[in-house]
């Protein structure tokens, strides 16, 4: 199916089960799979991780099998900016888009008009993931006040994240400016403590930490939380919840604890 975002209907939302929507917002693109649910008034939006090209090219939406076992309206993200890729170092992106657009607004405000249209609250949208995922979860819900993120063992700052990943990003999004000008006109969109700074505003997170896996906590756990003390931010929105498994490492939680993670706190509004 492809649509306008203008032309987003209730009803036509009322028929997805578990179906891709190709959404042209803006004269662009984007893609999407959902799984609009009877009886439910939550909407829970993941967002992918890094891609294996060699399994399969984008579009792709990772967890979207997982659907029937969530309780709540589904939204399976894919990530347009990496659709024309040829650089297979390039598998993680964070809905960065490109030097002109920052697909991430794109995706805010097209995932705003399906909540809108589902008269869904601000407090019942969760954005979830892990890795590069969990990063995008936090990103949008920067831009979605009173939103919940729910993130696994997220990157903060691609700054600081390995050599291959952060050149990826300047190489094939950057690449026909400086890295000066990147840092000076772009740097909100490099770490996740810069675009709260950017957006002010800090959303409520659940911030879910492999604390075994130091590459992970050198990275970005520990940069994270240095950017937001050093930016003065009030991150008391922001719950750190570690967990101890020296054999997933960086990998995500499995699919029971993920999905019981997510369902927790879409029941435990105050948690």
């Amino acid at each position: 199916m492809h649509i306008n975002s203008g032309d987003i209907t209730y009803d036509l939302l009322s028929k997805l089960k578990n179906e891709e929507v190709i959404i042209n917002h803006k004269n662009e693109d984007f893609y999407f799979k959902f799984d609009i649910k009877e009886g439910y008034n939550n909407l829970a939006v993941h967002i992918n991780g890094a891609i294996d090209y060699s399994k399969k090219r984008p579009p792709l939406y990772q967890r979207s099998t997982w659907s029937k076992k969530i309780n709540a309206n589904c939204i399976f993200v894919d990530d347009k900016s990496l659709h024309n890729s040829t650089d297979d170092t390039f598998n993680t992106a964070w809905l960065i888009g490109t030097e002109k657009r920052h697909y991430l607004k794109d995706y805010s405000e097209i995932i705003k008009l399906v909540q809108t249209t589902l008269n869904i609250n601000n407090n019942d949208v969760y954005y979830w993931g892990s890795s590069a995922g969990g990063t995008s979860a936090i990103a949008l819900a920067t831009l979605h006040k009173e939103s919940t993120a729910i993130a696994n063992n997220p990157q903060t700052n691609i700054l600081t994240d390995y050599p291959r990943r952060r050149n990826a990003i300047f190489n094939n999004v950057f690449a026909e400016i400086s890295e000066e000008e990147v840092m000076k006109n772009h740097y909100h969109r490099l770490t996740l403590a810069a675009l709260m700074i950017e957006y002010d505003h800090v959303p409520r997170t659940f911030y879910i930490q492999n604390n075994s896996h130091q590459p992970d906590l050198a990275r970005h756990f520990n940069e994270f939380i240095k950017e937001l003390e050093k930016s003065h931010l009030d991150f008391k929105n922001i719950t750190f919840w570690l967990y101890h498994d020296t054999e997933r490492g960086h990998g995500p939680l499995d699919q029971d604890k993920t999905l019981e993670y997510l369902h927790s706190i879409m029941n435990f509004k105050y948690l």
